[in-house]
């Protein structure tokens, strides 16, 4: 698969494709469906309903994932799949969800990545005009914060300090493109602790974890 050379140009997936598997966090099982779009975004619809164009403002705060509330009811852990359709590139597309969680799959972006490539993208008239950061921006809880910063391009840097020997401290840097995020950022997967188990499963999550 030839992946775009950068994020300029709009582009939407060819034909439909659907994922089916089980939710992180409800333990249930769902499906999705993406569609072809033209509509000038990414939008998302649940229960039958249509699609509405995803913003912001939907997002939900969530414990331990992103949610976003659509008119028929929030729709959890949508994580993996909007930064899959993101990161390779892609600006215009419908989502269809049958159930109230997306499917954690093998708990990466990656298979949303192969389920793209299977049937390929459509370059699509027109040039994106991407949000862009005009001062500094820092937003924190607790010992973990995230900082964006004007710059021509899209450098990411991240750092990550655990106790655990498994993971311990880590960093890793890139200037993104799809190609990159493919390669490089797509394969990693959700991670937990096993002393947490527990206590998350009493909490009513990771139902669907293994």
């Amino acid at each position: 698969m030839l992946w775009p050379a950068d994020y300029h140009n709009r582009w939407t997936i060819a034909e439909e494709v659907s994922l089916a598997g089980v939710g992180l966090h409800s333990g249930l099982t769902s499906r999705v469906t993406l569609a072809p779009g033209t509509s000038g975004g990414l939008s998302m619809g649940s229960m039958g309903a249509s699609p509405v164009s995803l913003r912001h403002h939907l997002v939900r705060e969530q414990r331990l994932c992103t949610a976003v509330q659509l008119p028929t009811g929030l729709v959890r852990t949508v994580e993996h799949l909007l930064a899959a359709l993101a990161g390779v590139g892609i600006s215009d597309v419908q989502i269809h969800v049958e159930g109230q969680e997306i499917p954690l799959l093998d708990g990466s972006a990656l298979p949303w990545v192969e389920a793209v490539a299977a049937v390929g993208l459509q370059l699509l008239g027109g040039q994106r005009s991407p949000p862009v950061v005009r001062e500094t921006v820092c937003i924190q809880s607790g010992d973990s914060h995230v900082l964006a910063l004007p710059y021509e391009g899209r450098r990411f840097s991240v750092a990550v300090n655990y106790p655990s020997q498994a993971i311990g401290q880590q960093f890793y840097e890139v200037e993104l493109t799809p190609e990159q995020f493919v390669e490089q950022v797509a394969p990693a997967r959700t991670f937990g602790f096993q002393n947490q188990l527990d206590a998350l499963r009493s909490a009513g999550l990771i139902r669907g974890g293994s």
